[in-house]
């Protein structure tokens, strides 16, 4: 399922930004999450750059010393009051209309949780649960680097190398 949203933010009281984006919705397919995300960081990015820098930085976070569902807003200097009180509702209904299946009802237990509907704890949440680093995940990804998939024509060279590159990225 393919959605087409348009997204406005009041960049100051008399100025709105409009932008029309394509973001596919992601229904819980593990092998698709991260595609997802990038595609998603990406859309918000495009509306406000800060907001985008702010949820790549707390995506790239280590969790395992506190987990994201004890996060709280007002305790990360990273996320100012001013934008967790303009988007963290927003991008929570953001996610909501680009989810469906499992990752819809890892949100939907959030608010049956009675917990406030963040944006900003439900994206780090659907990260913990669905881009999980467990060591078989990361032996599979490495012997994806090590043992690449052959190349079958001269043409897909390049874009066989772009793809090792990523994967290889993806491991560091």
């Amino acid at each position: 399922v393919v959605i087409w949203r348009v997204v406005s933010i009041s960049k100051s009281q008399n100025h709105t930004s409009c932008i029309s984006t394509r973001v596919d919705k992601f229904d819980g397919d593990l092998t698709k999450f991260r595609g997802w995300m990038f595609d998603l960081i990406v859309a918000v990015s495009q509306v406000d750059q800060e907001l985008g820098k702010v949820l790549k930085g707390l995506l790239a976070r280590d969790w395992k010393t506190k987990s994201p569902d004890k996060w709280e807003a007002w305790e990360d200097s990273e996320v100012g009051s001013e934008l967790f009180d303009r988007y963290s509702s927003e991008l929570y209904g953001l996610l909501c209309s680009l989810t469906s299946g499992e990752a819809k009802s890892v949100l939907k237990g959030m608010a049956d949780s009675g917990s406030q509907l963040d944006g900003f704890k439900a994206l780090m949440v659907l990260n913990k649960r669905f881009d999980s680093k467990t060591s078989a995940s990361l032996l599979q990804a490495f012997l994806e680097v090590v043992n690449p998939q052959g190349i079958k024509s001269l043409v897909d060279v390049v874009s066989g190398i772009h793809k090792w590159e990523a994967k290889v990225a993806l491991l560091k």
